[in-house]
C-alpha cells in the first residue's frame, strides 16, 4: 500500500511540474487538451495540491501504523526511510523529471488531473479564490506627492544633499527626451588614440 500511495504522490508532484512549465509557453502554445487546466490554473493547482496532502497523509499514516508493532529503533528506521522515500520519489525525481520532459510526463500524469477537475472544478475553484486572493493593491505613490511629502518635511530629518538629491531625482522624472538631449556637434569628442588618463 505504501508503494501504490508513493507512486500516487509522484503522479501529483509530476502533475503539477508538468502542467506549469506546459503554461509557461503560453496557452497558445500548449495541447489544446492542456488548456481547460491551465485557463482555470487556481482550481487545477487546488485539486493537485489538496490531493497530494491528502495521498500523503495516509502515505504516513500506513508507514506508522506498520512501525508501531516494531521495536523503537526498527520503528525509527522505518520512519525515516519513509521520509526520505517521498522526498525523493514523490517529490523531487518526478519534479525534475517533469519539468525537463513536460509534454511526456503530461501526456502520462495530467489525465487523472482532468478527471479529477471535471467533478471538482466548482468546490476546488472556490477553495482556490479563497486562499489564493490576490493582495489589495496599494495606491500609486506619485511625484507630486513625493514633491508635497519633501516640502513638508521636518528639517533635520533629512540632510540638505539628501533633499536635494531626491529633489533632483523627482524633477528627472518630469522631464523628456527632449529637454535632456544634446545636439552631436556639442558632444565632446575625444580621438580614439587617447589613452584613459590622456582623456581624463
Amino acid at each position: 500500500m505504501m508503494l501504490g500511495l508513493l507512486g500516487v504522490s509522484a503522479i501529483f508532484s509530476g502533475s503539477e511540474a508538468a502542467l506549469f512549465t506546459l503554461g509557461t509557453r503560453g496557452i497558445d502554445r500548449v495541447p489544446s487538451w492542456v488548456r481547460p487546466l491551465l485557463q482555470d490554473s487556481i482550481a487545477a493547482l487546488t485539486i493537485i495540491l489538496l490531493s497530494n496532502l491528502v495521498v500523503n497523509l495516509a502515505y504516513f499514516a500506513v508507514a506508522a501504523a506498520w512501525a508501531r508493532g516494531l521495536e523503537s529503533s526498527e520503528a525509527a528506521v522505518v520512519q525515516i526511510v519513509a521520509v526520505f522515500l517521498i522526498v525523493i520519489l514523490g517529490e523531487i525525481l518526478p519534479k525534475t523529471v517533469a519539468h525537463r520532459f513536460p509534454d511526456g510526463a503530461g501526456r502520462l500524469l495530467l489525465p487523472l488531473v482532468l478527471v479529477l477537475q471535471r467533478f471538482l472544478r466548482r468546490p476546488a475553484g472556490w477553495l482556490g479564490q479563497h486562499w489564493a486572493r490576490p493582495a489589495a493593491e496599494s495606491d500609486f505613490f506619485d511625484s507630486e506627492d513625493m514633491d508635497e511629502l519633501l516640502a513638508k518635511q521636518e528639517r533635520g530629518i533629512l540632510q540638505v544633499a539628501e533633499h536635494r538629491l531626491l529633489s533632483q531625482v523627482l524633477e528627472l522624472g518630469r522631464l523628456r527626451a527632449g529637454a535632456i538631449r544634446r545636439p552631436l556637434q556639442k558632444v565632446l569628442k575625444i580621438p580614439a588614440q587617447y589613452g584613459l588618463r590622456k582623456a581624463y
